[in-house]
């Protein structure tokens, strides 16, 4: 996780995602809410030497589930910083951006504390981060709400990164007596925290217009506009013919069509799969949805999309009006009665809240998909992990493991992608109902 964390906070330095902290603490935004915390900071930053960054990352892991917020000090001020960004974004639209570069980089900055947000408890969270280590005297536990735990970490000594002690060792005492006093805001304003279950990330689309320029799967160009302009309300239903849930929903989608057609309403289908959609690829999922009578338009997903990108879990619906925007939180999961439910909700003026699934008396575990080959643990293969409603993703390690972190019960287990040089495998395989391991055997190609 610390490769892909160091490459993740570097590479938003460099597109301008990170922001310094702002003169508004009163304000929850976005992200601030995908981290479960509403906090009040006693002074506005904008005025210090160096350069303060308060980060919302959301949701760092999914298997276990790992919510975290970091905060960043750069002894360097705001605008020489901006200065080597873009020499650094230079470097990278040319191609010429190296390792060294991105290293020289990371140790200019200082964690001064990394607040994190996990089910369990603060030193198995800490230690699966895989680049923290765990420090009793440096941790402490800020609350609980209902199964989630909230730490923070003081001044986490990652790998590669400027420390504490470095810091007053070189820095000018300026800088240092800066860090002392965001540290010692932070740590008051979470002592103060309201702390909440982290929005999911597909929450983010709610009021959102999905926009977007796509094509059917006989080529032909289609816009959102087009599609969603017709109806009072169009239900967008997200699917893939790899995703057992969608398939098994799409019958009573067909009906429900007919249906929303004389409320003056529809289905579009997005069609979004694991495989590229060339000739033979979109031919089958014609053939796919000409076999259940699918009379709804279906097009192919977007990338980049700004809707559409939130999408983690198959299917995932959203309800949108004429001009697109996103009504509602949308739904994950194979829910057809829950449709039919928003949709009258929907034509009735009304907002409707989607419940929650909750789990009854359920235990929560982690389910290992182990893939190996002849010769050892084979890394980089994608994992599809279902249950009855949806489907989530993972890909193997360096050991050959991917990780679910789920509530007890039996989930179907598919190979979705291979690398290169292995056979495919479509077995369906299951897992036991407590927690355990699935071994997966690929065959190599001759």
């Amino acid at each position: 996780m610390k490769k892909v964390l160091t490459w993740v906070l570097t590479l938003m330095l460099l597109t301008g995602l990170l922001s310094t902290a702002a003169a508004q603490p009163e304000t929850i935004d976005t992200d601030t809410a995908t981290v479960g915390i509403r906090y009040t900071l006693p002074r506005d930053y904008s005025e210090l030497e160096g350069t303060l960054v308060i980060q919302c990352n959301g949701v760092i892991s999914y298997a276990p589930l790992i919510y975290c917020m970091d905060v960043m000090y750069n002894t360097t001020s705001k605008a020489d910083l901006d200065a080597r960004l873009d020499e650094l974004r230079k470097k990278q639209s040319e191609d010429e951006l190296t390792q060294e570069d991105l290293d020289a980089y990371n140790r200019t900055w200082l964690y001064i504390g990394v607040m994190l947000c996990s089910e369990m408890d603060m030193k198995s969270t800490v230690e699966a981060m895989g680049f923290l280590s765990y420090d009793a005297e440096k941790s402490s536990e800020l609350a609980t709400v209902d199964n989630l735990h909230f730490y923070y970490i003081a001044y986490p000594e990652e790998a590669g990164h400027q420390t504490y002690s470095e810091l007053t060792a070189s820095a000018d005492a300026r800088f240092v007596e800066e860090v002392n006093t965001v540290d010692a805001d932070i740590r008051q304003a979470l002592a103060g925290a309201e702390y909440f279950e982290p929005y999911k990330e597909i929450d983010r689309a709610e009021g959102q217009i999905l926009s977007f320029e796509s094509e059917d799967l006989a080529g032909n160009k289609v816009t959102s506009a087009e599609l969603f302009s017709g109806n009072k309300i169009t239900m967008v239903n997200v699917w893939g013919t790899w995703c057992g849930n969608c398939m098994n929903e799409m019958p009573e989608l067909v009906e429900m069509h007919k249906e929303f057609q004389e409320k003056g309403c529809g289905i579009v289908g997005i069609e979004d799969e694991r495989k590229e959609m060339d000739a033979a690829m979109r031919e089958y999922a014609a053939s796919v949805l000409e076999s259940l009578g699918v009379s709804f338009p279906s097009v192919l997903t977007v990338k980049g999309n700004e809707v559409l990108d939130l999408v983690s879990g198959y299917p995932t619906t959203f309800f949108v009006d004429s001009e697109g925007k996103v009504l509602g939180k949308p739904i994950e999961g194979a829910a057809p009665d829950m449709y039919r439910i928003v949709m009258d909700s929907l034509l009735a003026g009304q907002m409707p809240e989607v419940p929650v699934k909750v789990e009854e008396q359920k235990e929560k575990g982690t389910y290992r998909v182990i893939v190996t080959d002849d010769e050892g643990p084979v890394e980089e293969v994608t994992i599809q992990f279902c249950d009855d409603n949806s489907c989530s993703f993972g890909e193997t390690d360096a050991e050959g493991v991917a990780s679910f972190d789920k509530m007890y019960g039996v989930y179907e287990v598919h190979v979705l992608e291979v690398p290169d040089g292995y056979a495919e495998d479509e077995t369906v395989y299951q897992t036991n109902a407590t927690p355990g391991d699935v071994h997966i055997h690929l065959t190599k190609l001759p």
